[in-house]
C-alpha cells in the first residue's frame, strides 16, 4: 500500500512560472519542460495550469505530446527524445515539433509526402548528429528534394 502523495500549489507554481519569466528578457521563449509526467507532478495537470505564461512545451516522448494535443494543450510542442520515422506524419498532424537524431529520421522527414510544416529540430551530440555526420545527412536531405 502506498501512503504517500503529493499536493501542488496551483497558486505556488503560477507565482514560480512568474518569478522565472521576471527574470528574462521580453523576446525570449519561455519552454515549459513537462517531460516524465511533469516530473512525477501530472503531465497535463500542471500543462493545463500552466498553458497562457509559457510560450513552449517540451516532452521526452513522443506520445506525451500527442496526448497534450488531444487534450487541447495548443502552444507549440517540442520531443525532447528519440522518435521513429512513422511517427513523422503523425507530428505533421499534430503540429508537433520532433528532433531529429538519426538519419532514418532525417530521411522519413524529407520523404513525407503532407503537406504540412514540419519543424525539425538538430540534436547535438547526446542524442544526435557528430561533426563528422553532419555533412552525409545535409548531402542526403538536399538531394531528397
Amino acid at each position: 500500500m502506498n501512503l504517500s502523495w503529493l499536493e501542488i500549489s496551483k497558486s505556488a507554481l503560477l507565482n514560480n512560472v512568474a518569478q522565472i519569466r521576471k527574470n528574462l528578457k521580453p523576446q525570449t521563449k519561455f519552454i515549459a519542460v513537462v517531460k516524465a509526467n511533469a516530473y512525477g507532478h501530472g503531465i497535463l495537470e500542471v500543462s493545463s495550469i500552466i498553458k497562457n505564461k509559457v510560450d513552449y512545451f517540451a516532452v521526452y516522448d513522443f506520445d506525451d505530446a500527442v496526448l497534450l494535443r488531444k487534450n487541447k494543450i495548443t502552444k507549440p510542442i517540442l520531443v525532447l527524445g528519440r522518435i521513429f520515422p512513422n511517427q513523422i506524419k503523425l507530428a505533421q498532424k499534430h503540429d508537433i515539433e520532433v528532433s531529429v537524431s538519426s538519419l532514418d529520421i532525417l530521411e522519413a522527414a524529407a520523404k513525407s509526402n503532407s503537406k504540412q510544416k514540419l519543424k525539425i529540430h538538430i540534436c547535438i551530440d547526446k542524442l544526435g548528429y557528430r561533426d563528422w555526420e553532419t555533412d552525409r545527412k545535409s548531402t542526403r536531405l538536399n538531394s531528397s528534394h
